[in-house]
């Protein structure tokens, strides 16, 4: 469980916070509504969530819709569990100005890079097409075929 002053993983059965001591409260594990409905609220005006696109360790995607331009966007965020993680927080925004850095047509172009109170999130063009997990899991599968 995360405590939810510091961001620290604690074992599931402590009842104090072993970072900072604050008090432990059980709660379930959020879910991917959880999420759409967490990151929703923090930007709220800039962004409609329109689904979720994926997920793995280091970030959650959704495809978002950028109110002000009237765009489709893929916004990358932070999940929950990392944001008050400062190695977390720093690879994360180090990422997106790396990335913002590259112009290649292979690459996707970092629009805007941000913080909405706990949610750190960029915003990049949305890329419509196969995943990269697809993508490779098919090239795979044809190597292995006699």
């Amino acid at each position: 469980m995360y405590c939810p002053q510091c961001g620290a993983q604690n074992d599931d059965t402590a009842r104090f916070c072993i970072r900072c001591g604050t008090a432990l409260r059980r709660t379930p594990t959020p879910t991917a509504a959880d999420d759409r409905a967490w990151v929703q609220e923090a930007l709220a005006g800039e962004y409609e969530i329109l689904g979720e696109i994926g997920r793995g360790g280091m970030a959650i995607v959704f495809e978002a819709r950028e109110i002000a331009l009237d765009r489709v966007v893929a916004l990358k965020v932070l999940p929950r569990q990392h944001t008050f993680d400062a190695e977390f927080v720093a690879r994360f925004q180090r990422e997106a100005r790396v990335a913002a850095r590259l112009d290649h047509p292979h690459i996707v172009p970092i629009y805007r890079v941000g913080q909405a109170g706990e949610v750190a999130y960029f915003a990049m063009k949305r890329v419509e097409g196969e995943s990269l997990l697809g993508c490779l899991g098919a090239r795979l599968t044809l190597r292995l075929e006699p």
